[in-house]
């Protein structure tokens, strides 16, 4: 019995140092701030895995990728692709766990939309928002029509 969990804590060792050199971060924090560097590994890779569950993605290089997390640097707080790059770059004025996560996810999802299909959820959002803004500037003239009693004049 003793010998099986041996076994298994050594493959699950050997699983998580194949996945980090898959999917790695690296922090860059000139300013030296308290930043839990394995910890913020592993709610990168968890984050990465969550996303490909819930939009079964199988092609692991798809949504394992290198980040960097910049901190510090009187940084703005946002995720986004360095175009002259290509890499994922996470900003972030000081450590929160939770923004962190919500900043990777925004990067997994990135990576997993197509060009095209991104391109079609923009016009579609769009497209969406122009109707709600003609039912809008129709019911704002009915009701610029209407008089103190709510009748229209």
């Amino acid at each position: 019995m003793k010998r099986m969990k041996l076994i298994g804590s050594a493959v699950v060792m050997v699983l998580l140092s194949a996945s980090s050199a898959r999917a790695q971060l690296n922090v860059v924090n000139p300013d030296n701030l308290d930043v839990p560097e394995t910890r913020a590994e592993i709610l990168y890779r968890q984050a990465c895995r969550i996303v490909a569950e819930q939009f079964h993605v199988h092609d692991r290089t798809q949504i394992e990728f290198p980040v960097t997390l910049r901190i510090g640097e009187n940084e703005q707080d946002l995720s986004h692709m360095d175009t002259n790059t290509g890499e994922y770059v996470v900003h972030m004025s000081g450590w929160n766990e939770s923004a962190f996560v919500s900043r990777v996810i925004t990067v997994c999802l990135f990576r997993v939309l197509s060009d095209s299909r991104r391109k079609k959820l923009i016009a579609k959002a769009r497209d969406r928002a122009d109707a709600l803004s003609a039912v809008v500037s129709v019911s704002q003239l009915q009701r610029k029509r209407e008089g103190a009693n709510g009748l229209r004049q």
